[in-house]
């Protein structure tokens, strides 16, 4: 499995920047020329990766280098999950239904009974 594009954000970083700073996510983003909610899911986790120019405005508006709003940790492997039950062939088949044909020729039959 491929693993994602761009760096990891380092969420608490960000925002303990920005808290010693004074500043409000809207200033940030802004300074950063980045949207506000783009800002907010960095710093919340919400988005856990970034492009490198994105995240350097970032570590510019912070006036940190980009070292420092990159988290570096490794990231564990996805687990991958185990194969499920087989498959029953029968399950896959559509249910038998009468096609529209069959459905006019018995309302014709019951209009020439009834007629």
């Amino acid at each position: 499995m491929p693993r994602p594009r761009g760096l990891s954000v380092n969420a608490n970083r960000i925002r303990g920047r920005r808290e010693e700073l004074c500043k409000t996510q809207r200033q940030m983003a802004i300074e950063a020329g980045i949207g506000v909610s783009t800002w907010a899911n960095y710093e919340n986790g919400h988005q856990d990766r970034a492009s490198t120019q994105t995240l350097q405005k970032v570590a510019r508006a912070l006036r940190l280098d980009l070292d420092d709003v990159v988290d570096t940790r490794p990231r564990p492997e996805p687990i991958p999950r185990p194969p499920g039950p087989p498959k029953d062939p029968e399950q896959d088949r559509p249910p038998n239904k009468p096609g529209v044909a069959a459905r006019q020729g018995k309302g014709r039959a019951r209009a020439e009974a009834a007629g």
